[in-house]
């Protein structure tokens, strides 16, 4: 009996890690996005996010902010802006960069990286830092759509970095506008 039980024991293990899959989730005929499976709804992680979700015990976390072309044209002109800084990804990552790396003791950020991701303007990057005590990873990107900006933002405590780097990146990635 002990020994179907050792034999029967690794393949569950391993037939319930390649049962893990993924979600298309689709915010308001905005845009979707795809997350995994083990993954819930959150609602507390950012007020402004139009998504948020998170694992609590594998202490990873996925919001997207998602804010009018126009609406960042309309305040750079407001800020009699418009002149000196253009209202594309380059500009509006750099805004919201600053406030966010305030808040944050920053131990290393990764280079920048422009890129497409369905066709739209991207820029993707991570960032290893302290926020209240905790040593963080966060995996950044901001895509320009036809009518919005994207921020997406992943995070998980610095010591889990080598296992989610690839899911986080994989999110990032997978935005698509509807």
């Amino acid at each position: 009996m002990k020994t179907i039980i050792c034999l029967l024991l690794p393949i569950i293990l391993l037939s319930s890690c390649l049962s893990e899959k993924d979600n298309e989730i689709r915010i308001d005929e905005k845009y979707a996005i795809t997350l995994p499976s083990f993954l819930t709804k959150g609602n507390d992680l950012n007020d402004e996010a139009s998504l948020q979700y998170q694992n609590l015990m594998k202490e990873f976390y996925v919001i997207v902010i998602d804010e009018s072309v126009k609406d960042f044209e309309n305040a750079l002109a407001l800020n009699n802006l418009s002149e000196s800084i253009e209202n594309n990804i380059e500009a509006y990552s750099d805004m919201v960069l600053k406030g966010f790396e305030s808040a944050l003791k920053i131990k290393k950020r990764s280079k920048d990286d422009y890129t497409k991701i369905n066709g739209m303007p991207a820029r993707l990057l991570t960032i290893n830092a302290t926020i209240d005590g905790l040593d963080a990873y966060y995996s950044i990107a901001f895509i320009k759509g036809e009518k919005n900006y994207y921020q997406i933002m992943t995070w998980t405590l610095e010591k889990h970095e080598g296992q989610y780097k690839e899911k986080m990146d994989k999110i990032l990635r997978s935005l698509k506008e509807l």
